[in-house]
């Protein structure tokens, strides 16, 4: 759970019976802390993306990030110590420039960066470190367009699937084919 202005906390989920148990407070908002904005678990679940900001009084700038976190069934000292920063910036107005984190149906993941004519990539997002190859730069928008804040929300099961395409011709039409396993 991200909560921007208050921290970001892991937990356990029992699928079976809804239980959220084992609260893990991986940033504690307050003071001059980080303020976690957006967050992604990759494919494989064993690393978690987070974007987060954080203010500070004296230069009066706010410096974006976005990070990795590793061992995430391990206690939360080292969950914390195993955070590896992927890309910051610094700007002297609060945008949230590094906003929502979303994985594709490429299994890639995807970044919004406000007000920017293109979105963040992580194209190995089940890699730890620089292994995941993040790309500040990694998807342009069409002309004229830029990120804001969010992405969709939705179901990241339909995600454990297939996706293809016919052709790949420019000025063609292209016929995308979805498949997943247990479909009819």
């Amino acid at each position: 759970a991200a909560q921007w202005g208050i921290g970001l906390d892991l937990f356990n989920f029992n699928s079976v019976t809804g239980t959220i148990t084992n609260r893990k407070a991986v940033i504690n908002a307050g003071g001059n802390s980080a303020l976690p904005y957006g967050l992604e678990f990759s494919p494989n679940s064993k690393l978690l993306y987070v974007s987060s900001s954080k203010y500070n009084p004296v230069s009066g700038i706010y410096r974006y990030d976005i990070s990795q976190y590793n061992n995430l069934d391990a206690p939360v000292a080292s969950i914390i110590s195993s955070r590896t920063e992927l890309d910051a910036d610094s700007m002297a107005f609060i945008t949230n420039s590094f906003s929502a984190i979303q994985l594709g149906p490429d299994g890639k993941a995807y970044m919004t960066l406000f007000a920017y004519p293109f979105m963040a990539v992580i194209n190995n997002p089940n890699l730890p470190g620089a292994a995941c190859n993040y790309r500040r730069n990694g998807l342009t928008l069409l002309p004229g367009t830029t990120c804001s804040y969010g992405l969709p929300d939705f179901n990241q099961s339909y995600f454990k699937s297939n996706f293809s395409f016919v052709t790949a011709c420019q000025n063609n039409t292209v016929d995308f084919i979805y498949s997943r396993s247990g479909d009819v």
